[in-house]
């Protein structure tokens, strides 16, 4: 699998356009987003020759995404309940507006932990339009609490959507 995916690196790295700019691409990656990024482009590659087994496919892809799920899945639980909790004390000091701004993003951190209990259960099932649509609405999530500066969880892989663009971009195409 590793001889693998460097063989995929080199490929990428062979290919015009694939140079400083995809370097800097890659720079703004951690270590895991790379390996499932790498993992990306082996599946892109064999679904392309006809040759990928869709079910190890999904496995390969969202294995990874699910072991993720379930160690921050409580963690964004736990940052929903404790914002909860302080919307709930300022209601009961009259803070009205507070008590609003508090609870919606409380219930922004409670979609995303609740989106992650659907990844792991989809992945679990083998559900890949299940998991296709909670990705969606992660990625939504997340981009959400981006711009609303909210903390989000560092996580070691991809959207496939973010692969996809990545993809593109390091082999200058434009979307």
């Amino acid at each position: 699998m590793k001889k693998n995916l460097l063989l995929i690196l080199l490929l990428l790295c062979g290919l015009p356009g694939f140079g400083q700019e995809t370097e800097k691409l890659m720079d703004k990656l951690n270590r895991g987003q790379k390996k499932h990024f790498l993992l990306f482009c082996q599946i892109q590659m064999a679904t392309k020759d006809g040759k990928a087994d869709h079910q190890k496919v999904f496995e390969a892809y969202v294995s990874v995404i699910a072991e993720s799920c379930k160690v921050t899945q409580p963690q964004y639980q736990k940052i929903a309940d404790n914002l909860q909790e302080r919307a709930d004390k300022a209601l009961m000091n009259g803070r009205n507006e507070i008590a609003e701004r508090v609870g919606k993003v409380a219930k922004i951190y409670t979609d995303m932990s609740q989106s992650q209990l659907n990844i792991m259960k989809a992945y679990e099932d083998k559900n890949t339009e299940a998991t296709h649509q909670t990705l969606s609405q992660m990625q939504a999530l997340e981009t959400l609490m981006n711009n609303n500066r909210l903390k989000t969880l560092e996580r070691d892989w991809l959207f496939p959507a973010e692969a996809e663009q990545f993809l593109l971009q390091s082999l200058g195409s434009k979307k």
